[in-house]
Order: structure tokens, then sequence, then C-alpha cells
């Protein structure tokens, strides 16, 4: 049996507004997406 996968699902605009730029941004970089890296690079690069 697989592990289980801690998932967390967050408003980019909430997450802007009550934190730092420099916190959303560190929250964004533990984003990983093996299966489209499109996305993963539009949050580690774009998002904000």
């Amino acid at each position: 049996m697989p592990d289980k996968i801690e998932t967390k699902v967050y408003k980019l605009s909430t997450l802007v507004e009550s934190s730092s730029e420099e916190e959303v941004n560190q929250l964004l970089s533990s984003f990983s997406c093996e299966k489209n890296p499109h996305v993963q690079n539009y949050l580690h690069h774009k998002a904000i």
C-alpha cells in the first residue's frame, strides 16, 4: 500500500493578502508536480 500523501489546498489571493510575498513564495516553491512541469514552473516563477 503506498504512503499517504499530505495535500493542502490554498486560495492564492488569500495567501497573498494574509502573508508576505516571501512567505508565499516559500510555500509555492515547495510545490512539486512531476506529471505537469508547466504547472510547477508557473507556481514557482509566475503565480504572484
